[in-house]
């Protein structure tokens, strides 16, 4: 028996990669870098926002100096708007629940 149960959210309860790519796959597009999902996944999956902006300035993205801000609102604008969960989660938690093991995020 556990006595608690700590998870990670991005990629252990919610996935908000796709989501969040797709944010960047959008935005780039309005500054000439026209990217699939795909592409933009693995290109900067495991990044930060000021990689993925210098990576888009270098494929040519004339990106202003306040882009990071700006993605960073529209992304937490479409997660907002909510963010599918990891398949088998909700069971997942219903059973911890049900034997009365406590759980948290961290």
């Amino acid at each position: 028996m556990h006595d608690l149960v700590i998870f990670d959210c991005d990629g252990v309860l919610v996935d908000s990669e796709v989501l969040s790519n797709q944010v960047i796959v959008d935005n780039l597009a309005g500054y000439g870098v026209h990217l699939s999902l795909n592409e933009c996944m693995s290109l900067f999956v495991g990044g930060t926002m000021t990689g993925v902006r210098d990576k888009a300035r270098a494929l040519g993205a004339d990106l202003p100096e306040a882009w990071t801000d700006q993605i960073y609102a529209q992304t937490y604008e479409v997660l907002r708007a909510g963010t599918p969960l990891i398949e088998g989660i909700p069971e997942l938690l219903a059973q911890l629940d049900a034997q009365g093991i406590p759980f948290c995020v961290a």
